[in-house]
């Protein structure tokens, strides 16, 4: 076994902090190569490579190539504000992501979490913790999404490779999602439309008020009243599908959201990014997951099991 210890440079606002992360490896998957790799596709720029005994094996002047799965799963678990949905605030147990850890790394995936209060992280294979202040300005579910946009610009990740941003608490992985277009895929609500959802209604008047004035939200929406709602928990593709998807969205997040409240509606934000700019290019249903909400262990079918 072997471990990358990394860094990686984190700005958002005011906040800029290096962050030293180290990533566990099988030493299998080590090997040198005649061609000098300066990043890490998960945690950002190679500085040392150690053994089992912590001794170094090669630095940043040597040689190194690491393989790892093509298939990323993503996650952020912020408390530093009450849950907005459901008005507690998380506690700083590791444990309540381990059930998202486990089923990812179960089928070959490579694991980011980021979070801002976990004191002591567990050492598994291919699972990279990375602390992050955040800013409090923004709802956790929200900002996990501008976190995601700007480590996934900042790092390397092949075009081939699939990513997936997931809830950490209440979303794990049934099988490989074994995606074949540049679509987008995301989760969605079996039972739920735009016309009969109150939560989503009520948030509504959030975004559209004061300084959240999106004024072809309704031209949008109204095309797509009886359309399933698409949820935020789960939503991925191709890095480059990702990548235009988390820029349009937070193209929205950053010129509509008022950095005054917290708002808790990022899931208006994604069906309305996705309706908006991938109207013809997403994809939802039983293959992406369970049903919501239904606890379905002993799916066959779905890639992922969202409650």
């Amino acid at each position: 076994m072997a471990y990358l210890k990394t860094n990686t440079l984190y700005k958002y606002g005011l906040n800029e902090k290096t962050i030293d992360v180290i990533f566990k490896i099988p030493y299998t998957n080590v090997k040198l190569t005649n061609e000098l790799v300066g990043n890490d596709p998960v945690c950002g720029e190679i500085k040392y490579l150690y053994d089992n005994n912590m001794n170094i094996l090669y630095t940043e002047n040597d040689y190194v190539n690491i393989i790892k799965s093509n298939l990323y799963i993503v996650a952020s678990y912020f408390n530093y504000v009450a849950d907005s949905q459901h008005f507690y605030t998380w506690n700083k147990d590791v444990s309540n992501v381990m059930d998202l850890i486990n089923s990812a790394t179960a089928i070959g995936a490579s694991v980011i979490i980021f979070h801002n209060c976990f004191e002591n992280t567990p050492d598994i294979n291919n699972v990279c913790f990375i602390k992050h202040i955040p800013e409090i300005t923004y709802e956790p579910a929200t900002y996990r999404f501008k976190v995601y946009h700007y480590y996934l610009n900042k790092n390397i990740f092949n075009d081939n490779d699939i990513i997936f941003c997931v809830d950490s608490t209440d979303v794990t992985v049934l099988k490989y999602p074994d995606i074949i277009d540049n679509k987008i895929y995301v989760g969605y609500e079996y039972n739920s439309n735009y016309t009969t959802n109150g939560w989503i209604k009520g948030r509504e008047c959030m975004m559209l008020g004061k300084n959240n004035n999106i004024n072809d939200y309704y031209d949008i929406i109204n095309n797509k009243k009886n359309h399933v709602i698409l949820n935020a928990g789960i939503v991925g593709g191709y890095t480059s599908t990702l990548k235009l998807f988390l820029t349009k969205m937070n193209d929205i997040i950053d010129n509509y959201d008022s950095l005054n409240y917290i708002s808790g509606i990022d899931m208006l934000y994604l069906n309305y990014t996705i309706f908006k700019y991938f109207n013809d290019s997403y994809f939802y249903g039983d293959i992406v997951n369970t049903k919501f909400n239904k606890y379905e262990t002993n799916n066959k079918i779905a890639w992922f099991k969202h409650k």
